[in-house]
């Protein structure tokens, strides 16, 4: 996979966005913290928000290099994701149900497909 990010300006905002996102999912996650079962789950949604708010800047970047309009379609698709975790996790910061497997197998596909869908973009030979 090559790099899409070559100059300084696009690793310092890809480092601004990883930094936020992950200042914000922070306090999200941090209600869950007394117990194990609500940690693990909220991590997973961090992590989808995380990656997702990443990747929405890795197509921001991309587009604006290539003008290719898949890429900002992607982009769109990634902020998308960014915005449903966000939104799911600020919504679930006083709710503390018990985490199975079964409930959270969903949640950790989601992660996965976007990781997939990121390398489907952005791989280049």
């Amino acid at each position: 996979m090559t790099s899409q990010v070559s100059n300084k300006n696009n690793q310092i905002l890809l480092g601004f966005v990883l930094a936020v996102s992950i200042i914000i999912s922070i306090p999200l996650v941090m209600p869950h913290a007394s117990h194990m079962d609500g940690i693990l789950h909220m991590s997973i949604h961090a992590a989808g928000f995380v990656l997702a708010s990443f990747l929405t800047g890795m197509a921001i970047i991309s587009w604006r290099k290539t003008k290719i309009s898949r890429m900002f379609f992607s982009s769109l698709a990634f902020a998308t994701l960014a915005l449903a975790q966000g939104v799911y996790m600020y919504l679930e910061k006083d709710t503390h149900e018990h985490w199975n497997l079964e409930n959270e197998i969903f949640d950790i596909l989601i992660v996965i497909v976007t990781i997939l869908f990121a390398v489907g973009v952005f791989y280049k030979r």
